[in-house]
């Protein structure tokens, strides 16, 4: 269990990585109630993951700002989703190919 003054996403991130079993990340000033900080100390205790809403939010923040799909380009973006949606077709027919015509002979049938 970790009570720091500042969320630090680096040192949140490693010991999430880097340690089995329970782990929490917690900022000093957000423990108001004793009780409720106690429980949090057990659920670590027992293997459970306790994290403050502070590193939540940046966390995924920090994911919104590495996001590899953004610098894809849009036809590897197109590439990426046909196979979702061939799954939602029905399996059932024959497949149809995105391939050219001079590729598709090249085929073995």
């Amino acid at each position: 269990m970790i009570l720091s003054r500042y969320v630090e996403v680096h040192h949140a991130l490693r010991l999430m990585t880097e340690f089995d079993g329970g782990v929490g990340y917690l900022l000093k000033d957000r423990v108001p109630d004793l009780a409720l900080f106690g429980s949090q100390i057990r659920s670590v205790a027992r293997g459970d993951t306790v994290i403050g809403p502070e590193l939540v939010t940046r966390l995924v923040a920090r994911r919104r700002e590495r996001d590899p799909l953004r610098d894809l380009t849009g036809r590897e973006r197109d590439v990426l989703r046909r196979p979702g949606r061939r799954r939602a077709r029905a399996p059932t027919g024959p497949r149809r190919t995105d391939l050219s015509p001079r590729h598709r002979s090249r085929l073995r049938p």
